[in-house]
């Protein structure tokens, strides 16, 4: 029996019994109660949107994409219509609606300081392989690892020799490629339309219609996802889509003033170990239940978080996060900071221009690098922060201008 749902983005995407199941389970519905967007509703009200309706969303767009790349598929790939297609398109599937479980509370917001450095991902994995799910990819094949399978495409651990062929590495870009991944198109697309800033619109019809599995730049022998050279505009706006999104929602200095204080809050408020003592602990967390954590503190002037709880529910006050916009070296914030008391977050300098590592089928069937076909550079807003009560905010701001002079 076939489900479907309406979706603002999309439109109907349709279901299995088995992907029902799944999206029926404790892990999935918890996602309804977890915020896309974290914090960015305190600026933008209209990003309340859920992690559940991203991760049906990036299903569909998986799914177009694994059905495109076989209207001109590559010698490598499992023949269309045979038993391994039609399984590693369920994996796919699975893998999209998946890829998020392992999320804390608000997303991101919070996890680079609670979670180890497997981050949400390894929490996925313990997810994926709980009792939770085990039931579900039995039903699919009970002869095969379907969990495993499951991880290989959603949530590969770091620096592992996860994916046995090419093909699961190219089943698992098309959810968490940093280009091409539906992951990354989804959420652009989705969480332009909900805020209303309309730079993360770009037209992914006409990338996923361009799309191919092609040999891989660096090795020959393996594949990677690219595209036709008529799709290369599509991915110029990408880009662009990526750059003005960040500029003004994910690293937007008041949206991330907002993530710094319920940051404090969690850290204050909660015993991690007994939240991460098991899966079952791990997914009673939800939006919901920090809320309702927040709004008792605002209450209880003796509560360790009362402030921040203050500067969350009353917008009021809030601490002022200034961007870093030249390179600063660890140990010379650590310095400032002891001496002129504030907080920070590091970042470690990469490269200093986002581009596009990709191959792309020319017309006459030659191959080559995206970055040598376009001539859009698009600098990285990866930077680090400084966090300052407002009163503060002009001394420390010439402080660490005058420290980057200097370094």
């Amino acid at each position: 029996m076939h489900k479907k749902i309406y979706d603002r983005v999309h439109g109907f995407i349709h279901f299995n019994e088995l992907e029902n199941l799944l999206l029926s389970s404790i892990p999935m519905q918890r996602l309804y109660h977890i915020r896309q967007l974290g914090v960015a509703f305190l600026v933008y009200p209209g990003g309340t949107h859920s992690r559940f309706e991203h991760s049906i969303g990036v299903m569909e767009l998986a799914t177009r994409i694994y059905d495109q790349v076989y209207q001109k598929p590559h010698q490598l790939m499992p023949e269309k219509g045979s038993p391994e297609y039609t399984y590693w398109r369920q994996i796919v599937r699975f893998g999209a609606l998946c890829h998020d479980l392992g999320h804390l509370p608000f997303s991101h917001v919070a996890e680079r300081a609670l979670l180890d450095n497997e981050g949400h991902e390894g929490w996925t994995r313990r997810i994926i392989q709980s009792d939770y799910l085990m039931p579900i990819w039995e039903k699919l094949d009970p002869k095969r690892d379907v969990a495993g399978d499951v991880i290989k495409i959603a949530a590969p651990p770091p620096d592992s020799e996860a994916h046995d062929t090419p093909w699961e590495r190219t089943c698992s870009n098309m959810i968490t490629g940093d280009f091409f991944g539906s992951d990354r198109i989804d959420y652009l697309v989705r969480d332009a339309q909900a805020t209303g800033l309309n730079y993360g619109l770009f037209d992914y019809h006409q990338m996923i219609e361009m799309m191919r599995v092609l040999p891989a730049l660096d090795q020959p022998d393996t594949l990677q996802l690219g595209i036709e050279e008529n799709g290369l505009e599509s991915c110029e706006a990408l880009l662009l889509a990526r750059h003005f999104m960040h500029k003004r929602i994910y690293k937007y200095p008041a949206v991330k003033a907002y993530a710094y204080h319920l940051e404090e809050f969690m850290k204050k408020a909660y015993s991690m170990s007994r939240i991460l003592e098991s899966v079952d602990s791990y997914i009673y967390m939800s939006d919901n239940e920090v809320l309702a954590d927040i709004n008792a503190a605002r209450r209880n002037v003796s509560h360790p978080a009362h402030h921040d709880a203050i500067r969350l529910l009353q917008r009021k006050d809030h601490i002022a996060a200034i961007p870093i916009k030249e390179q600063l070296s660890k140990s010379a914030l650590e310095a400032l900071a002891g001496k002129h008391a504030f907080s920070f977050e590091h970042k470690e300098p990469k490269s200093s221009h986002m581009t596009m590592p990709f191959p792309v089928l020319l017309r006459d069937g030659s191959i080559q690098e995206g970055t040598q076909l376009s001539g859009i550079t698009i600098p990285r807003t990866d930077v680090s922060w400084v966090f300052v009560e407002q009163d503060k905010r002009k001394q420390i701001a010439e402080l660490v201008e005058k420290s980057c002079r200097h370094s």
